[in-house]
């Protein structure tokens, strides 16, 4: 569900990052994402946010097993503003979890 209206015609325009990992759990680490994604109205010139999607991935144990070596990467903010986007994502988390 959007939260603004997009219309036929309109175009979505979907930018991801990841957020960051979690490995406390070796046999299922969590790769947290966020989607952001934008209605662009082509006739009006105009692009505004709708919606900020957020998923939490795992690696499944049969793919670790296949890869020679697998290790997830440690994701950490590079600037301040990715870390405020951390920090409420984390702060998102623990409250969904209690």
């Amino acid at each position: 569900m959007f939260v603004e209206q997009v219309d036929v015609g309109d175009f979505l325009h979907f930018k991801s990052c990841v957020l960051y990992t979690e490995h406390d759990k070796p046999d299922q680490p969590l790769i947290y994402v966020e989607v952001v994604a934008h209605v662009t109205r082509p006739e009006m010139r105009s692009s505004v946010v709708s919606n900020t999607f957020y998923f939490t991935f795992t690696v499944r144990p049969e793919a670790k097993a296949t890869k020679n070596g697998f290790r997830l990467r440690n994701v950490v903010p590079a600037t301040e503003e990715e870390a405020r986007r951390v920090l409420e994502r984390m702060d998102a988390e623990a409250l969904q979890r209690s």
